[in-house]
């Protein structure tokens, strides 16, 4: 995968955590207003924070596992260049 294709992939996927961020909000936020119109609010909020809470982890793990990748890719590309630098004889910068 070429450097733009890389970088095109990365920020759709981060775009795709950050609306599903803001989706798993706006349930949590929704759930919280219905939970005030029952008997037991206070299980209800628990039950809405426990759900919100195990998204947003998710979402966590997948924002850590692509700025991992995105570390890996400069790494690499930097390593790369390196390797080319040494090849030709230009002095490291």
């Amino acid at each position: 995968m070429s450097d733009a294709d890389f970088q095109s992939w990365l920020d759709g996927q981060r775009t795709r955590v950050d609306a599903a961020r803001t989706t798993a909000h706006k349930a949590y936020a929704d759930a919280e207003l219905e939970c005030w119109h029952r008997f037991a609010v206070n299980d209800c909020l628990s039950k809405a924070r426990a759900k919100r809470r195990s998204t947003l982890d998710g979402l966590r793990a997948e924002e850590l596992a692509l700025n991992q990748q995105e570390r890996q890719r400069t790494t690499a590309d930097k390593l790369q260049q390196l390797q080319e630098k040494q090849r030709t004889g230009e002095q490291p910068k």
